[in-house]
């Protein structure tokens, strides 16, 4: 891929839904495929860091929790599901709130989660599943509050996993650039899915 070629070492891939007739909702394309295929070419272009955020909403993609986990597997990738958190503009409901407890209690009627080593300051809790590929991971808003707050005292700059924008990060010979590519619902669509 020229973006490999040119450097790129980090992908963030924000999708919330492996159903077509979800993603076209969301998104108003009709382009899961294409989506599920690009993630396959950079898998293949070598790409050494690849995330998956998941939003996980109750009573949108609540019932695609293990097909998640089953594409984690297949795709080996870390796919990591963050809790729905109200933002300006995104129809935020607590209906639609499904707490990373939950969903790690629910992965767990099924699979054995082990932990990952985390770094003190990670944004997510991260588990193996023992004879399977790929990492499951889990986003706290908790977490997500402290990872700021240590980022601000630090001085830190920033990679937010939320944002809507192709963020590119080039520093020196040392660089790691980063890119993130995201599928969020358009405003008010969410609220309108779990009061369905």
């Amino acid at each position: 891929l020229p973006l490999r070629r040119a450097g790129l070492s980090y992908l963030n891939i924000s999708l919330d839904t492996l159903n077509p007739r979800k993603f076209e909702e969301i998104t108003r394309f009709p382009l899961l495929d294409n989506v599920l295929q690009g993630i396959r070419a950079a898998r293949d272009a070598g790409f050494p860091v690849m995330k998956i955020n998941v939003v996980a909403i109750r009573g949108f993609n609540d019932d695609e929790l293990f097909g998640f986990a089953d594409f984690a597997h297949t795709e080996n990738v870390e796919l990591r599901f963050i809790e729905y958190m109200p933002f300006h503009g995104n129809g935020w409901s607590p209906n639609g709130f499904l707490s990373s407890d939950e969903l790690k209690a629910r992965l767990a009627e099924r699979f054995e989660l082990r932990p990952c080593n985390h770094a003190p300051a990670a944004a997510a809790k991260t588990f193996e599943i023992p004879g399977r590929r790929g990492k499951i991971g889990f986003i706290y808003q908790s977490l997500i509050s402290h990872f700021f707050q240590q980022a601000h005292r630090n001085n830190r700059d920033l990679h937010c996993p939320f944002t809507q924008q192709i963020d590119q990060r080039i520093r020196g010979e040392s660089a790691k650039t980063q890119m993130q590519i995201a599928f969020r619902p358009q405003p008010g669509i969410a609220q309108r899915l779990v009061s369905q």
